[in-house]
């Protein structure tokens, strides 16, 4: 491969890689918070006083969102592992060789069964 090409797709694996913990993040933040929002939304009710079904259906919309959010974030760390299987399928072996700090969360969860792995 040429030191050109080499350059290119190294520059195209960071930014990916940027995005996609960008993303990952931004899940969790969204079930963290739609998590948060459902529980504030029941002890509201129950300090105002409020009969147990005002509010019923938008509580039920709220878990809709927390289960979808929930999956989201579940998808996004599934996809995790590619950020080192892909580069060293396009033979950028020096990606992925230390975790950064923003990836820490995710060291140890990364290649687990059934997951897509590298071989050594």
């Amino acid at each position: 491969m040429t030191t050109l090409l080499a350059r290119r797709r190294q520059k195209s694996v960071d930014r990916v890689k940027t995005a996609f913990l960008n993303c990952e993040r931004t899940a969790e933040e969204a079930a963290i918070l739609s998590a948060r929002c459902m529980l504030l939304m029941l002890e509201e009710r129950r300090s105002s006083r409020l009969p147990i079904e005002t509010g019923a259906d938008a509580l039920s919309h709220v878990a809709d969102g927390i289960a979808h959010a929930g999956r989201a974030f579940a998808a996004l760390a599934k996809a995790h592992p590619y950020l080192r299987v892909i580069p060293a399928q396009l033979d950028i072996v020096d990606f992925g060789t230390s975790e950064s700090e923003d990836n820490r969360p995710f060291v140890g969860a990364e290649l687990t069964a059934g997951n897509p792995s590298v071989a050594a």
